[in-house]
């Protein structure tokens, strides 16, 4: 419900949106800089109750932003204002992309260096069924 909620109201805003699908938070902010998006949305926390359900921002750098800016964004939802919508020309549009997963592994594998091989290691992982399992 939270992913669909932030699609339209993004898409009524007049913005484009990515849909990634379930991905590792790190993985958001790699696709945010990799897709030259203006910010990145992370819906996180659903193994917890539903108050603790929340959403991450990241700037177009790839970073999470400020606390002051979150506040500041924070500030602005709390307080009731008209928000221009997008006439209907002007709408956005939401998009599924296809290979993230494979983007984010060939990310990762890039990020050790050349001459390092995981050849013959015994590697456990438990991703606990969360985002990473693709990964």
């Amino acid at each position: 419900m939270i992913e669909n909620a932030m699609v339209s109201g993004l898409c009524a805003a007049g913005m484009d949106v990515f849909l990634l699908g379930p991905i590792p938070t790190p993985a958001v902010a790699m696709l945010v800089r990799s897709l030259r998006a203006d910010i990145g949305v992370m819906i996180s926390a659903s193994h917890n109750p539903y108050y603790d359900n929340g959403i991450k921002l990241f700037g177009p750098d790839g970073y999470k932003l400020s606390d002051e800016i979150e506040e500041r964004i924070e500030g602005m939802l709390d307080k009731d204002i008209d928000l221009a919508l997008a006439d209907s020309d002007g709408l956005g549009r939401a998009k599924r992309v296809d290979g993230v997963h494979d983007r984010y592994i060939e990310f990762a594998k890039r990020t050790l260096p050349r001459s390092m091989s995981l050849s013959g290691l015994r590697i456990v992982v438990d991703c606990a069924n969360g985002a990473a399992y693709k990964v």
